[in-house]
């Protein structure tokens, strides 16, 4: 039962994250394909967590933590780009 679930939480994942990856491409702004590659990349995290849910394993935890931070923070990154045009003091 548990496998089932696994599958068709996997399957979800990966069609959601292929559909905002399309969003990705065709973004009409500089600011919608940011947020779609920060989806994507939360996406990845989803399928990270539960293949280590799955195999009871820490190590895809660990690095499905890391891309989160480096996600959040790439994206507040551009965002702060995007809106000041200048990358600040």
């Amino acid at each position: 039962m548990i496998d089932v679930i696994y599958q068709i939480s996997t399957a979800i994942v990966c069609i959601a994250t292929l559909l905002v990856l399309i969003r990705a491409i065709r973004g009409p702004s500089a600011f919608d394909r940011v947020m779609a590659v920060d989806t994507v990349a939360l996406g990845i995290v989803g399928l990270l967590v539960t293949e280590s849910v799955a195999t009871r394993d820490l190590t895809y935890f660990d690095v499905a933590l890391s891309l989160a931070l480096c996600s959040f923070i790439g994206t507040a990154f551009l965002g702060h780009f995007l809106g000041e045009g200048q990358l600040g003091d």
